[in-house]
């Protein structure tokens, strides 16, 4: 096994493990809400968040990029860090600040005092998380992505556990807040402590590293607050056009797509970023180790993605309880999308790499028209309709990237097709074959979960041996490695 896929399997496991843990952790809260709470009161804590994601795009992305994908050693990398670190910062305070200045306009608009008393709340936290994401930035570049989750877990546990507490005794969308407070709180504690080798320095601030941060972050920045603001857009439209109960039902729909597909994209993006960097300084051959990750994520993607829409009847009572079953024709379309989200955000990740964050910036513009234009033709159709536009939105933007980045590599759309389609063609066989299966099953729908994931795994195993695909190997060999 090369040392490229090692790394990755590597690095893609302990990055599974933390963001699965952090979804997990979110999601046990609002299980507990979901039987406690109404679809309200759920559309309420989803408009709050759609304005605190936008405020912390501006820190999670861009300057921590810039420093990952730097070719700065030593001390020269050690300066850059103390530059990351005030910048980052600097930004957070504005950032907080501009949303605690807009907590009472949105609290007005939306005519409810609760949601401005929120976003006053958890702006503050914007400040923590500046500070958070830029040490986490440099244990990526390190590859220390087992680090990372190992400081996560028991923050995951701790703030779950005050949250869970807190839903029981009150039955309080606050459970929520609270779960962020202590989390953001201690992850910084955890942070700080882990690099105490490395120190804040002023007099290491200047400015030629402080521009080259500004240049390449700055771009990629807006881009992640436009994607953001595309992605939540849903959320407010529901809510503005069918009223907070049915942002509500949308919400629990969208959290398992989060769960699911978000997770998947973040796991890609945060491993194979610093991954393709470190080879393009060292050799600047990008484009083999560019499809061979294709590959790989797409043997485990389409499986997970199939799985989850045969069972997502099952998912959802199991999850929300039988009272939220609408949520499951949402799920199903959401799922479908997440065989082109996946391969989009490869191909933002390898523009990140050569460090074309001008042409993201102006995707993510064509990005946002096209979600927005998406959306508003499907509201006349109502919630379904909606969805769906969101799914096709996200294929046509597939499509527009893969283009771009062809243009600045070898490698076009129809590579990026065929290398994927054994993957995908074997998916759909085995999803054909067990839908064909279970339709006579009359099973408790837990157990009817077990035994057709069970079932789909064999069959897609199968498929792939039919097809002699390569990459099967490397599981193999991984877990080989793993039980020797």
């Amino acid at each position: 096994m090369s040392i490229f896929i090692r790394n990755l399997a590597k690095g893609a496991k302990w990055t599974a493990i933390e963001k699965i843990l952090n979804q997990l952790s979110k999601f046990l809260v609002i299980v507990i809400l979901a039987r406690l709470l109404t679809p309200e009161d759920f559309g309420l804590v989803a408009i709050v968040l759609f304005f605190v994601l936008i405020a912390e795009s501006f820190i999670s992305a861009g300057f921590t990029h810039a420093y990952i994908n730097a070719d700065d050693k030593g001390e020269s990398e050690e300066r850059l860090f103390s530059n990351l670190i005030f910048l980052n910062f600097i930004v957070g305070v504005i950032a907080s600040l501009i949303l605690i200045c807009l907590s009472s306009t949105i609290s007005q608009f939306y005519g409810d005092e609760r949601i401005g008393l929120v976003v006053t709340v958890l702006a503050f936290l914007l400040i923590f998380d500046s500070i958070s994401y830029a040490i986490k930035a440099k244990l990526e570049k390190k590859l220390q992505f087992d680090v990372i989750t190992k400081i996560n877990i028991p923050v995951f546990i701790i703030s779950s556990l005050f949250a869970v507490l807190y839903a029981w005794s009150y039955e309080d969308y606050w459970a929520l807040v609270i779960q962020q407070i202590i989390y953001k709180i201690f992850i910084l504690f955890f942070y700080i402590k882990k690099n105490s080798n490395s120190k804040f320095e002023v007099n290491h601030i200047n400015k030629e590293q402080i521009t080259y941060l500004y240049h390449y972050g700055w771009k990629l920045q807006l881009a992640t607050t436009l994607n953001t603001t595309s992605k939540e857009m849903n959320t407010l439209l529901i809510a503005s056009s069918s009223g907070v109960g049915t942002a509500g039902i949308y919400s629990r729909a969208n959290n398992l797509q989060v769960l699911i597909i978000q997770t998947i994209v973040n796991v890609i993006e945060k491993v194979t970023f610093p991954l393709l960097s470190e080879l393009n300084r060292k050799s600047g051959s990008l484009i083999p180790y560019f499809r061979k990750s294709n590959k790989i994520f797409a043997l485990l993607i389409y499986p997970i993605l199939a799985i989850v829409f045969i069972n997502s009847d099952s998912i959802i009572k199991i999850i929300f309880g039988s009272g939220w079953i609408q949520v499951s024709d949402l799920l199903k379309i959401l799922i479908i999308s997440g065989g082109f989200r996946f391969l989009q955000s490869s191909n933002l990740t390898f523009l990140k790499v050569i460090g074309r964050t001008d042409l993201i910036l102006k995707l993510r513009i064509t990005e946002c028209i096209s979600v927005i234009t998406f959306l508003f033709v499907g509201l006349n159709w109502g919630i379904k309709g909606l969805v769906l536009a969101q799914t096709l939105s996200t294929i046509c933007n597939w499509l527009i990237v893969a283009k771009i980045t062809s243009i600045y590599s070898t490698y076009t759309i129809y590579q990026q097709a065929s290398d994927v389609s054994k993957y995908l063609i074997s998916a759909l066989v085995a999803f054909v074959l067990v839908m064909a299966l279970i339709e006579d099953f009359d099973l408790y729908f837990i157990f009817e979960f077990i035994l057709s994931t069970i079932i789909y795994i064999s069959l897609y195993l199968i498929c792939l041996v039919i097809f002699k695909v390569p990459e099967i190997k490397y599981i193999y060999q991984y877990i080989k490695a793993k039980f020797k």
